[in-house]
């Protein structure tokens, strides 16, 4: 039973393919309920959102001889409506299962703008070297070719306009280089289930196999204690007890042995005042103390990162990594 007043959207480890495409190898096992799902799905309209149907290579069912496919994927049915708000599809890897799972991304249409000023910045790629080296490269060249107008305000707005298309193209480009990635991944192990024809019983028992902790060693006593004595919460007691109290002479906190002698004649040739060449630098060039722009250049780059954008819809990381480039026009 599914509802008609709503938009659907129907997830599932479905253990069976509708069409050939979703085979690497035919199999008649695999077929077993296809017949009534898509019924359903023509009833409703549901349409699979796995790139691979029409819009790209990939399968979802690796044939084995075993009945149960110990490859096969997660999938997404969506309703008519609600298939434009698919931003995207994309294997989850590395989640723990016989299966692999499979992400749905929506974008729900009149969101309001992601940050002030509609302003949303990939900001990962200010940490990526290659990135952040092409972002500079652009942002270099861009400044060179514009130069310094009447209305420098005029110049900045581009360049943000100009700095915004090109983090989104390097998004892009970025994500497509990723997904091929996973992709053959997922190639190379669907190959290697296919090659093996695990069943979904043996991979189940596979990830049940491990090695369970018997014994805990005690900070402080000579063999390890074993986990199966009566004293169980008393060994973990003493050795949380032995690990970090500062009493404990083994302690992650405990104190330091002080030398209290050379700790009083440390403290006598401490001077009081700063010296004359300390207050100078500290006073500044003008002698006023007022900041200059290196200092405030350097104040920047220790400054602990943040996602929310400032007055102009900048956030501060943008000014961190890209100060050579964006300062001088500031500064104009």
């Amino acid at each position: 039973y599914l509802e008609t007043d709503r938009e659907l959207l129907l997830g599932g480890d479905f253990n069976f393919v509708v069409e050939a495409v979703d085979e690497s190898v035919p199999s008649a096992c695999r077929r077993q309920g296809a017949a009534e799902l898509g019924s359903l799905m023509a009833a409703f309209g549901l349409v699979d959102a796995w790139p691979g149907r029409g819009r790209g290579p990939g399968f979802t069912h690796v044939a084995t001889n075993a009945p149960g496919s110990a490859a096969r994927l997660d999938r997404w049915l969506v309703g008519p409506a609600a298939q434009p708000w698919v931003a995207g599809v994309q294997l989850v890897q590395g989640a723990p299962g016989d299966h692999t799972g499979v992400l749905l991304c929506l974008r729900l249409p009149d969101l309001p703008p992601l940050g002030r000023r509609g302003w949303s910045l990939p900001t990962y790629q200010l940490y990526h070297p290659s990135l952040l080296a092409q972002l500079q490269a652009a942002v270099a060249a861009q400044v060179i070719s514009t130069g310094v107008a009447a209305d420098t305000r005029d110049v900045w707005e581009a360049l943000k306009a100009f700095l915004r298309a090109t983090a989104d193209h390097l998004h892009r480009q970025y994500s497509r280089e990723q997904a091929e990635e996973l992709f053959w991944q997922q190639q190379t192990a669907a190959a290697a289930l296919a090659s093996y024809s695990l069943d979904t019983s043996v991979v189940h028992r596979q990830q049940a196999l491990g090695h369970a902790t018997t014994q805990l060693k005690v900070p402080g006593d000579a063999a390890p204690a074993s986990l199966a004595q009566v004293d169980f919460s008393s060994t973990i007691s003493r050795a949380a007890t032995a690990h970090f109290s500062s009493d404990a002479p083994t302690g992650l906190f405990r104190p330091g042995a002080v030398d209290v002698p050379a700790q009083q004649t440390l403290l006598a040739q401490l001077r009081r005042t700063l010296p004359p060449e300390l207050q100078q630098a500290a006073e500044g060039p003008a002698g006023d103390g007022s900041f200059v722009l290196s200092e405030l250049a350097a104040a920047l780059q220790g400054c602990a990162p943040g996602k929310a954008p400032g007055t102009d819809g900048l956030p501060h990381e943008v000014y961190k990594v890209l100060w050579p480039q964006l300062g001088p026009l500031l500064l104009a």
